[in-house]
């Protein structure tokens, strides 16, 4: 009983493990969209891969589309007991930038 429990389970982890993996290869990170409907209104989040160096956290931009307008972000982390924060920055995909 207990071979064939471990025969089975160890398979099963390493395969568990490798997904993620597999997953993140399938769908990177600046292919994500995410959308809000507000009636008539739409919002979107996406990401931007960027030509050059964007931050020392991230090589992508995140970007904000209102009804407005739409609004650049770079990713920033400081030393120590902080977290992540967003930076607003110029839109990066402008022409002469």
């Amino acid at each position: 009983m207990r071979n064939w429990l471990l025969s089975a389970l160890v398979p099963a982890v390493l395969l568990g493990l490798a997904s993620p993996a597999l997953a993140a290869d399938e769908c990177p990170a600046e292919r994500a969209v995410y959308e809000l409907l507000d009636g008539e209104d739409r919002f979107e989040i996406g990401f931007q891969p960027s030509h050059n160096y964007a931050s020392i956290a991230s090589d992508l931009y995140m970007y904000l589309t209102t009804p407005q307008r739409t609004y650049w972000f770079t990713f920033s982390v400081s030393n120590g007991y902080s977290g992540m924060t967003l930076v607003p920055v110029t839109d990066p995909t402008r022409a002469g930038q």
